[in-house]
């Protein structure tokens, strides 16, 4: 019954799907004098972006701002393999907003461009391996440690290197669904934040969250009390 509502062509076609501007995070790769996402089928091509058609206003503003200095920042070469700046990536919660820098030397070459604008957290991540991902180990911090954000009447913190669902209009429509039919004791498996687990504890006697990063339990226990929920652990 569960699974049978939660894909139910009904639910779809009863409320208007956000086709725009309903991301909360993208991530921007920086190479050949280009700010933006690879061409579709080319690992080696990017596409510049001034402004992204589904990521959320306040992203695509901060995008704007970046994009000012940016290009002054010694890039990586995805190519030959070397550089300074590979990927940035912007995460945005209620009214708040991170940047992770992710370079690839363990330098700080961002620093005195950023007391020009205003973000409210800031994370250099250092990533010296040959994998071409968008995160890396914890170099530097400014501003903010976590972004707060909120789904309905629960709210969360967000880390640098922690998963939230990226889309923040369809997140509490799936969300309500799976409330209607948890109840008891019930156990949140790779749980993230706890951002389920929190947000059906209303409905629940307890609630056990489980999750392997210790960022990310680190921060699920923060919102557990911004949420005051005793019966969550």
């Amino acid at each position: 019954k569960f699974l049978k509502n939660l894909f139910n062509e009904e639910i779809v076609l009863n409320e208007a799907i956000k086709k725009k501007n309903y991301r909360n995070r993208m991530d921007f790769i920086y190479f050949d004098r280009k700010l933006g996402l690879r061409k579709k089928g080319k690992w080696d091509k990017v596409v510049d972006i001034e402004e992204c058609d589904i990521f959320d206003h306040l992203g695509n503003k901060t995008l704007k701002e970046i994009r000012k200095f940016v290009f002054e920042i010694p890039e990586y070469d995805i190519i030959k393999q070397r550089g300074y700046l590979n990927y940035v990536v912007i995460r945005t919660g209620f009214d708040q907003v991170m940047v992770n820098f992710v370079i690839k030397q363990n330098e700080d070459l961002i620093k005195d461009y950023l007391s020009k604008f205003n973000f409210d957290s800031v994370y250099l991540l250092y990533n010296n391996t040959k994998s071409d991902v968008s995160t890396g180990e914890i170099y530097k911090n400014y501003g903010e440690k976590y972004i707060l954000t909120k789904i309905k009447d629960k709210k969360y913190f967000i880390g640098p290197r922690t998963f939230f669902q990226t889309n923040k209009y369809d997140v509490y429509r799936i969300f309500d669904i799976i409330r209607e039919h948890v109840y008891g004791s019930v156990i949140d498996l790779y749980a993230g934040v706890g951002t389920i687990g929190i947000y059906v504890s209303d409905n629940c006697s307890n609630v056990v969250c489980y999750e392997l990063n210790p960022e990310s339990v680190e921060i699920g226990k923060e919102n557990v009390k911004l949420n005051d929920c005793d019966n969550v652990e």
